[in-house]
């Protein structure tokens, strides 16, 4: 009797396992497995650079001296009692102490600067720009990398819907993301030559056998004691003349991003049909960027100045955002458009370089994956 019952059970059970299997809703997201694994590329969107660049002032500063201005501004700087300074400590200084004017005892020429046959005088005058050698640029570029993504299906409701826990690493390159160049004048210099009107005091003083310097200077360089005089009403637009330049400088930099970021997300999803699906995606990122920039600088006559630097930065941010998948077998396509929010800039500060970069802030993804 037992034996008749294990058969009829068996009928019965063999009958209804069909039926189960054909009822519409039983295995809703059979198709689509619990595992996934999925590798494709990306584009990110928003990067962009906004970096003041430089020389380092110390590579093309030298010697300066105050402005001088033309023979007509020596000339009534002087009578209004003011000092005209040259390069290499010369200057004139039109107080003299106790000398009654247009005499002064109180001045002050390097021996390099006189022609002692003829009392010619030759004197240079330098100024640098506020501005020095530097440039400033702005790009808007887009970055393109790679993903991998690890998912595992923690909830499945019979309806068609459930949730995903994913974890992801990407990586995205710009090469040349920032690229700018400036040129300009970093420095501004005068020569000046004066000759002593024939047969004046300061050619007699200038071109004397007595004179004799003190510490490579000819001069007192003072406004009292004893020296050789100078007539100071003599320097002016007839006796001097004045050649100009400028220093020009041309100034490149480029620079180059990279990151690398682990993600951790929640993705709900809802099944359209057993091969089509959309997704949403919630999550956090964490990154390393890196900054690779180079400036190059030529001026003047020969000088040159590189420099090449590498920045990094961490960040974590929130990620958020919608895809689908299309699935064929256990391969699948899947397309997901990804947000970043509370994302910091990249911060650029250095001798040569300041300012920010903004990072890619939407990434789109296109991954083939693998159902097991």
């Amino acid at each position: 009797m037992n034996r008749l019952h294990l058969a009829i059970a068996a009928v019965l059970a063999s009958s209804v396992a069909p039926a189960a299997a054909e009822t519409p809703g039983a295995d809703a997201g059979a198709e689509f497995l619990g595992w996934r694994v999925s590798a494709g590329g990306s584009v990110g969107f928003g990067l962009k650079t906004k970096l003041g660049f430089r020389a380092p002032r110390s590579v093309y500063s030298g010697p300066t001296s105050p402005a001088v201005g033309s023979p007509a501004d020596i000339a009534s700087r002087l009578e209004s009692g003011g000092r005209v300074g040259f390069l290499g400590g010369a200057y004139i200084d039109p107080d003299g102490g106790e000398m009654a004017s247009p005499y002064t005892q109180n001045w002050r020429l390097p021996v390099s600067s006189l022609n002692r046959d003829t009392g010619k005088v030759t004197l240079d005058s330098v100024q640098m720009s506020d501005r020095g050698i530097s440039g400033r640029g702005s790009d808007d570029d887009t970055a393109f990398g790679a993903n991998i993504e690890l998912s595992r299906t923690v909830y499945a409701h019979e309806s068609g819907f459930g949730l995903d826990l994913a974890a992801g690493f990407s990586w995205m390159r710009r090469n040349n993301c920032f690229k700018a160049s400036s040129s300009g004048t970093y420095a501004d210099n005068s020569r000046y030559v004066y000759t002593p009107t024939p047969g004046s005091m300061n050619q007699a003083v200038l071109s004397s056998p007595v004179l004799s310097p003190s510490g490579g200077y000819y001069g007192a360089g003072s406004n009292t004691g004893m020296g050789p005089v100078l007539d100071w009403s003599d320097f002016g637009p007839a006796t001097i003349s004045q050649t100009g330049g400028t220093g020009q400088y041309s100034i490149d930099a480029s620079g180059d991003y990279e990151e690398w970021a682990l993600s951790l997300m929640l993705k709900p999803w809802w099944e359209m049909t057993d091969w089509w699906r959309l997704t949403g995606t919630i999550g956090a990122g964490f990154s390393r960027s890196e900054f690779d920039a180079t400036v190059s600088a030529t001026f003047g006559e020969s000088g040159k100045y590189g420099s090449r630097e590498k920045f990094h930065d961490w960040q974590c941010y929130g990620i958020g955002g919608v895809g689908t998948v299309f699935r064929l077998w256990r391969m699948d396509l899947s397309f997901d458009v990804l947000a970043r929010f509370c994302q910091d800039d990249m911060k650029i500060h250095s001798e040569t370089l300041s300012g920010k970069i903004e990072k890619p802030n939407v990434v789109l993804c296109v991954a083939l994956g693998f159902d097991f």
